[in-house]
């Protein structure tokens, strides 16, 4: 959570005031980055690099959650223009991986084994920030330039990834690698969907959460039946 952005009179420092809430950890990795005009998009994304007075010691791994800590960014350092209005963005991983993904796991049934599978999809919203978060750590097999990253190294050398907002088929499958997980198959969904009675039923959660509401309804294993289109995709544990 940023709680103040300001601009020291008469320079080009910015001083960002964040704190990062965790009721479960202590400890947790920050990464921040900031975006041009205000808009979440590769196309407006700007490195922060040039941290001044020791505040470099406030990014990284092992910051401490529940306090408030500064970064002291001079911003002229690193984007070159008269004026500029910037959204910086602090991001936080408490060792949960690239996206918190929550699974169930089905039983064995006929032929068909045990199968853990993501009990909500994953959505092209959901795997943006993750090309943030692989940015602003500085990942060495990721490369941004106007707006697009492409693969730098083994399997995914110079290959699109993604691009202003959009992450691509190949950029899906890198980031799932990345997660350890694979796209479900289409049968996998369906037994999950369909439950043990062979019917999908559609119940409303008691509960629901996250920026997209999840789940959007339920069956007897808790797996989300609601309608998501084309664009969201399940992923089962590799």
């Amino acid at each position: 959570m940023v709680l103040s952005c300001e601009q020291r009179p008469g320079t080009t420092c910015l001083d960002v005031d964040y704190t990062i809430m965790d009721a479960d950890s202590s400890v947790v990795s920050v990464a921040v980055a900031a975006f041009e005009g205000g808009t979440n998009s590769l196309d407006r994304y700007v490195s922060v690099r040039s941290l001044l007075e020791g505040t470099e010691v406030n990014l990284g791994t092992n910051i401490p959650a529940n306090v408030t800590n500064r970064l002291s960014w001079n911003v002229a350092a690193d984007w070159q223009a008269d004026y500029v209005n910037l959204k910086v963005r602090v991001m936080a991983n408490d060792g949960r991986g690239l996206l918190d993904i929550g699974f169930i796991t089905l039983p064995p049934s006929g032929t068909n084994a045990a199968l853990t599978i993501s009990a909500s999809p994953i959505t092209g919203e959901d795997l943006l920030p993750d090309w943030y978060w692989l940015l602003a750590t500085g990942d060495p097999s990721i490369n941004l330039s106007t707006g697009m990253v492409h693969g730098v190294g083994g399997a995914y050398d110079g290959q699109l990834l993604a691009q202003g907002s959009n992450t691509t088929d190949t950029g899906r499958a890198f980031l799932f690698d990345r997660m350890g997980v694979r796209e479900a198959t289409a049968p996998e969904v369906e037994r999950a969907r369909t439950g043990p009675s062979g019917v999908t039923n559609l119940w409303p959660p008691r509960v629901t959460a996250g920026p997209l509401d999840r789940p959007k309804a339920v069956n007897e294993y808790g797996f989300d039946t609601g309608a998501w289109g084309p664009s969201a995709w399940w992923v089962v544990k590799e």
